[in-house]
């Protein structure tokens, strides 16, 4: 349990970078409970690159149907998180943030190119993860698509929310549901 909430905690502050963008940041660091999860994964997805073609509110990914989506809407932006696996384990975990440029002192698209580029630029070349912005004229969109069963957790330590420990084995949903409700998600 300790594991899951750590590795969702660092989902979180990694999805929510967005919205907390020149924003105070009043997050507690809270200290997650381990969840050990012993049963074997099958690899479905023999090739590399297959999340190039997956999207962050697709219904299956990976042989793995939707189970939980959970959401958060502020005048800053939203975030919908989504969750797929079997039972209460979930393998992949995939986030979509809209962010209003104004709402968080962003004056125009070029402002925020500027503050989130070198952040995206973090992500190129992470396997088990696909990473993505899309800026418009007056918000940007956000997708986070990550594969527990594939990510080189190692390689994300510098990433914010430094991870401690790897969930290639899948993050306990319900674990994740009960802190996300705590920071103002709901379950759609």
């Amino acid at each position: 349990m300790k594991n899951s909430k750590k590795i969702v905690l660092m989902l979180l502050v990694i999805l929510t970078l967005v919205f907390s963008v020149a924003c105070s940041d009043d997050k507690e660091d809270k200290k997650p409970e381990s969840n050990p999860v012993s049963e074997e994964v099958e690899d479905v997805t023999e090739d590399p690159n297959y999340l190039d073609s997956v999207k962050a509110d697709d219904e299956e990914i990976a042989g793995y149907p939707l189970i939980k989506t959970l959401a958060v809407e502020s005048p800053k932006g939203s975030s919908v998180l989504r969750y797929y696996g079997h039972g209460n384990i979930a393998f992949v975990q995939t986030a979509k943030n809209v962010l209003n440029y104004k709402a968080v002192n962003l004056k125009d698209i070029n402002a925020a190119k500027e503050k989130f580029e070198p952040l995206k630029q973090k992500y190129v070349d992470l396997k088990g993860v696909k990473y993505s912005i899309e800026y418009g004229e007056n918000q940007l969109v956000e997708e986070l698509i990550m594969d527990y069963r594939k990510v080189e957790f190692e390689k994300m330590k510098d990433l914010p929310g430094q991870m401690t420990s790897s969930p290639n084995n899948g993050v306990n949903i319900d674990a994740s549901v009960e802190m996300l409700k705590k920071k103002g998600y709901k379950e759609k």
